[in-house]
């Protein structure tokens, strides 16, 4: 799918997040040179990702550290409970993946035309 937007010029220093649903499909940091990340190979369900959290965290987490929304599957993946209500930040805070060598979540980057 080609999707074509004209982006103001008052948000071309501002992140800016192409979501499908809660999942984050492109984002453009601000601080970069005008580049798109582009999700090429999407989330295992790890959970690594929400692991390690301290206890300042907004959603709070449990006695190991775990986002107190991750949840494990009877498969052996994870998955939070917030659902589409989960954090903003959880769904685009793509730029530091992978998080670990676990992680699966890769992104292309590609330079903005125009």
């Amino acid at each position: 799918m080609i999707i074509r937007i004209d982006i103001p010029k008052w948000a071309l220093d501002r992140q800016i997040n192409i979501l499908a649903g809660t999942e984050c499909v492109a984002f453009s940091p601000p601080e970069e040179d005008r580049s798109l990340y582009i999700k090429s190979v999407r989330c295992s369900h790890c959970g690594e990702c929400c692991q390690g959290v301290t206890e300042d965290w907004i959603h709070g987490c449990d006695k190991d550290g775990n986002c107190s929304l991750l949840k494990k599957e009877v498969d052996g993946t994870y998955s939070c409970i917030g659902n589409v209500y989960r954090p903003t930040a959880c769904s685009i805070d793509s730029k530091t993946a992978p998080y670990t060598e676990n992680c699966t979540l890769k992104f292309e980057k590609r330079p903005l035309k125009g």
